[in-house]
């Protein structure tokens, strides 16, 4: 027992940090795109209280907007560093649930006796399931997590007094201005308050307490919708009431997604654990009233994550059951059975149903975990490889069109001014080492080399067309000489004069090639440029693949004819 209970969660952690040290990349993707203008405000003076709370989507993101701005200041903004600190959070958040945990179990529970209870919660708090998070714009996630549980901890938990009743509050306005689902925390926290009233004596206290929590509460709230403008990214609002079933599933699917990534399967285990959260729900509330007995903290994380959950269906379910799968949600609907299994290991000597419901969600969440994790690697190459191809768009963005930059984030002509001015600034994919064509000497030894397609095509000797604003696309497979390793870098050179870089090392699991011999799975390249930087006529294509030393280059034959109308 004692080895489960300290082998599970460091198991769990150390997993978590092998599969960001692994995959991890420096370039940004879609909202995150946008933490861009942080650094610029911050450059010209102009980072703002307007700024720091202006909206973004349907959240306000203060405090991750700090969290950016710090961190990136330190490292020019070093999305891996991010990736570590996502993962500091989410280790964090396990402690403060670990404390509230043993706190619910009794001071007489040995140590030992209390993690290994724990060890099911703390493989769900350090999933690889929200991977779409960790490894990309997860501080409002994260930041909004560990404060929501750091609030009802202090209010469960707490000596009932002004300080630990002003800590809660500091924690509530944290998570509100994390992500908008924060702004549960302050309905949910009077709730808690107020449900004191049947248990605590000092009910002048208690009242007290809840006319200061509701002012700080309503402060707030007013001031997150001051100039609140409505978002037009969800679903129809009437979608609910118009197609009930088909947002019931989607309900279900957001539950059940924390346990699996594929729809039959979330579905199916969302059907399963939401009317084990309505039963132990109402047991837990007829013992409050009937027995005046104070509600487990896992029963408020329980009702937290439903009312987010239902927040999230008003909003996305139009979009169809496959959206609720989307894995950066799953880190906070992960309370939901974590705060079921506490409901029923915290009651397991008072409930008749409870022994077997705890060994039943402990082996659920052990499975689930063990299934989401297989699934995260496995997922892990091709996304990992989709982001590097990402990141070298944002630095090329000069050169590619706009097709291609909607792929970095869909607002193209924002894309390319955050863009502007990380290459400014000297920050993110500006900040890595990058070899220049200008130094490079050439050589006659010809590296492993393959052309798979040329603006999605196989290779041909016609010559292709394009227009001013059509990609210009070269796809294929280059090794070190020894074949052993992706090639450094590698360029693409038009008319003989001019090299535009190349991306290498993507993910190409293909058997083998031309020559027969293996080819390294990491050993695809793909470069691209817009038409608009050739001029009207024919041009020529070929590839410069430099070697493992950096310095020297072998460079091919024309490989294509490019016309361009």
């Amino acid at each position: 027992m004692r080895a489960a209970a300290w082998g599970a969660p460091l198991a769990a952690a150390s997993l978590l940090l092998l599969f960001i040290l692994v995959y991890r990349v420096n370039g940004p993707e879609w909202d995150h795109v946008t933490s861009a203008e942080i650094f610029w405000r911050w450059d010209i003076h102009q980072f703002t209280p307007a700024f720091l709370f202006k909206q973004h989507n349907e959240h306000r993101i203060a405090a991750p907007r700090l969290a950016i701005l710090a961190l990136g200041l330190l490292t020019k903004w070093n999305n891996p560093v991010e990736m570590i600190a996502h993962w500091a959070l989410m280790c964090t958040t396990a402690l403060v649930l670990f404390g509230a945990f043993r706190r619910e179990l009794g001071a007489s529970t040995p140590l030992s006796r209390a993690l290994f209870l724990f060890a099911p919660i703390a493989l769900l708090s350090l999933s690889p399931r929200s991977y779409e998070a960790f490894m990309g714009f997860g501080f409002p996630h994260y930041l909004s997590i560990l404060f929501y549980v750091a609030a009802l901890r202090v209010l469960v938990f707490g000596s009932g007094g002004w300080r630990a009743l002003a800590a809660a509050i500091v924690c509530a306005a944290l998570t509100t201005f994390s992500l908008a689902n924060g702004l549960l925390v302050w309905p949910i926290g009077l709730a808690l308050i107020l449900s004191d009233l049947r248990i605590r004596e000092e009910r002048r206290r208690v009242v007290l307490h809840a006319a200061a929590w509701s002012s700080v509460a309503a402060i707030t709230i007013a001031g997150y919708f001051h100039n609140y403008l409505p978002v037009g990214a969800g679903s129809s609002r009437w979608f609910v009431i118009q197609h009930p079933v088909a947002a019931l599933g989607h309900f279900l699917a957001l539950n059940g997604s924390v346990f699996a990534a594929s729809v039959g399967g979330a579905l199916t285990v969302g059907a399963v654990v939401v009317p084990l959260y309505l039963l132990v729900g109402g047991a837990v509330v007829s013992e409050w009233w009937r027995r005046r007995a104070r509600p487990p903290y896992g029963f408020w994380l329980i009702v937290g994550v439903l009312a987010s959950d239902a927040m999230i269906t008003l909003n996305r379910a139009g979009f169809g059951v496959i959206q609720a799968l989307d894995s950066r949600y799953t880190a906070t609907i992960a309370l939901a059975p974590i705060g079921l299994y506490w409901c029923v290991t915290a009651r397991r000597h008072q409930w008749a149903f409870a022994p077997a419901l705890t060994r039943a969600m402990a082996a659920l969440m052990v499975a689930g975990y063990a299934i989401v994790s297989v699934d995260a690697w496995s997922r892990a190459p091709s996304r990992y490889s989709e982001r590097r191809w990402v990141a070298y768009l944002m630095y090329t963005a000069p050169y590619q069109p706009d097709s291609l930059i909607a792929r970095v984030y869909p607002v193209v002509n924002e894309t390319r001014v955050f863009a502007s001015e990380l290459q400014r600034l000297h920050l993110n994919v500006f900040a890595d080492p990058h070899i220049s064509s200008d130094t490079l000497t050439p050589t006659a030894v010809r590296p492993p080399l393959q052309i798979d397609t040329i603006d999605g095509k196989l290779r041909t000797h016609e010559p292709i067309a394009v227009g001013a604003s059509d990609a210009v696309e070269v796809r294929g497979y280059a090794a070190n000489a020894d074949n052993t390793r992706p090639a450094r870098a590698m360029f693409i050179t038009v008319d003989g004069t001019r090299d535009l870089p190349a991306q290498t090392g993507l993910y190409r699991p293909v058997a083998r090639q031309a020559t027969g011999r293996e080819q390294t799975t990491w050993g695809g390249f793909a470069g691209s440029f817009t038409g608009s930087l050739l001029e009207p006529g024919a041009h020529t294509l070929a590839l410069k693949v430099v070697a493992d030393d950096g310095r020297h280059v072998y460079v091919t034959e024309p490989i294509a004819r490019i016309v361009r109308r």
